[in-house]
C-alpha cells in the first residue's frame, strides 16, 4: 500500500523473468531488467522494470583472489 496526496493506492508487481549483465571492464556496475505485471487499484499492467548497482569492489576481484 502506498499513500500519495491523501490517495492509498494498491500496488503489486510480479517478476516473469529477470536478466541481468554487467557492465565495465571490472564488472563493478549490474543492470537487473525484470519483466513484470501490475496491479494498482485492480487496473492491471504489464512492462520492465529496470535498475543499477554498483558496488565497491570488483566482482572479478572476487572470483580471482589469489
Amino acid at each position: 500500500m502506498v499513500c500519495v496526496d491523501g490517495k492509498l493506492y494498491h500496488v503489486r508487481v510480479e517478476s516473469h523473468t529477470v536478466f541481468r549483465y554487467y557492465l565495465h571492464d571490472d564488472w563493478r556496475s549490474v543492470v537487473f531488467e525484470q519483466v513484470s505485471t501490475y496491479d494498482v487499484n485492480g487496473v492491471k499492467g504489464y512492462g520492465i522494470f529496470e535498475f543499477l548497482y554498483r558496488s565497491v569492489i570488483s566482482v572479478l576481484s572476487y572470483f580471482f583472489t589469489v
